[in-house]
């Protein structure tokens, strides 16, 4: 793709480009980089899907060849449900019944609505949600079973610098640390692990504790608790 339009160019060529890759349901085109600066392009959404009100698909391909600017979003069409199929997210309509492996948070990572395969399992890689990035270490990819639950080693994100884990709505993000606000927060009592979390206006909100490593909650306590508007826990402590 040069200035927008794609063209079929010589193989024989060799040239800086703008790898095509798939994010979420946003396609990237490869690009050709231009010589200096930066050259707009229009990315994609998948079929059956649109961009989000308040985004733009417009992102920019840089003269060393890496991308720049805020990433698109796009989501499914009404009627549409995003899925990920061989590791790419599609919109499948919801009239089709199939086995899924759940969405779901877990700390920092992000694993998508996967469709299950008919047997066996499948790859699949996970995201570190915005301003985070894998652990030394750990892989981000895990597996999709056929029976529609995950498998293998948790992934494990934490925060760029400059940033810092808290808890909103009972979702972890990375915050900027520029920004002051009133948390709750973390703490270790004996196997339970409490997230930072930001307080909420007023009242309370409702927190999801961790058990540690090969641990699990005991029979009869929750591992709900409050995060309170100064900044203090409430609730009946986990075991």
């Amino acid at each position: 793709t040069v200035s927008g339009r794609q063209i079929c160019q010589t193989q024989s060529v060799t040239a800086t480009t703008c790898p095509a890759r798939n994010i979420g349901l946003i396609r990237y085109p490869t690009t050709l980089a231009p010589a200096s600066g930066s050259v707009a392009v229009t990315t994609q959404c998948a079929d059956n899907a649109h961009v989000r009100t308040g985004f733009s698909l417009s992102v920019r391909c840089t003269s060393s060849g890496s991308w720049s600017g805020t990433t698109p979003q796009c989501e499914c069409n009404d009627g549409y449900r995003a899925v990920t199929v061989s590791g790419r997210q599609i919109c499948q309509t919801q009239s089709v019944t199939a086995t899924t492996c759940p969405a779901r948070n877990i700390g920092l990572v992000r694993y998508p609505t996967t469709l299950a395969p008919a047997s066996g399992s499948v790859a699949v890689t996970t995201q570190c949600a915005d301003n985070a990035h894998v652990r030394t270490g750990f892989s981000l990819s895990v597996r999709c079973t056929s029976s529609g639950s995950w498998s293998g080693t948790t992934p494990q994100c934490e925060c760029d610098t400059g940033y810092r884990a808290i808890t909103v709505s009972g979702r972890q993000i990375c915050q900027t640390q520029s920004v002051t606000a009133t948390t709750c927060p973390a703490r270790n009592i004996g196997l339970v692990r409490y997230p930072t979390t930001l307080a909420p206006a007023s009242g309370s909100v409702a927190v999801t504790t961790q058990c540690a490593d090969n641990a699990h909650v005991r029979t009869g306590f929750s591992l709900s608790v409050r995060c309170t508007s100064s900044g203090s826990w409430s609730g009946t402590t986990p075991q």
